[in-house]
């Protein structure tokens, strides 16, 4: 963190990911974006933050430069049901084998798909 202040373009990749996993501040998943903006890891820790601060739409772009695991093919469909994007979260939820992700993937699906059927949601 002092390091930071002092300079954040002397905080390493590896550094800036530990640091926001253990809560940083979002305006340094920010600049750690900036820094590093071909880093998967970055921009996968960056997505998480972004996600749980509510920014949804920082964090599907985030999550598209993350790579192509299926816990960010995950966390991207997850990110498409909080928009009521059942369309975007399906075409995720088909990159992903595991099977309890699967399972619970797609019960909230389904919920998006009927509350958007039946209350005129996004998709």
């Amino acid at each position: 963190q002092a390091l930071y202040k002092a300079d954040p373009a002397n905080v390493s990749a590896d550094e800036y990911v530990l640091w926001i996993q253990d809560g940083a501040p979002i305006e340094a998943a920010e600049k750690a974006v900036k820094l590093y903006p071909n880093d998967t890891r970055v921009a996968a820790v960056a997505a998480a933050r972004e996600y749980a601060e509510g920014n949804i739409d920082e964090a599907i772009e985030l999550y598209k430069k993350a790579g192509d695991s299926e816990e960010v093919y995950n966390n991207l469909a997850a990110c498409y049901l909080a928009k009521g994007d059942a369309e975007n979260a399906k075409k995720c939820l088909e990159k992903v084998s595991d099977k309890k992700l699967q399972e619970t993937n797609a019960n909230e699906l389904r919920k998006v798909v009927l509350n958007n059927k039946f209350f005129g949601g996004n998709k």
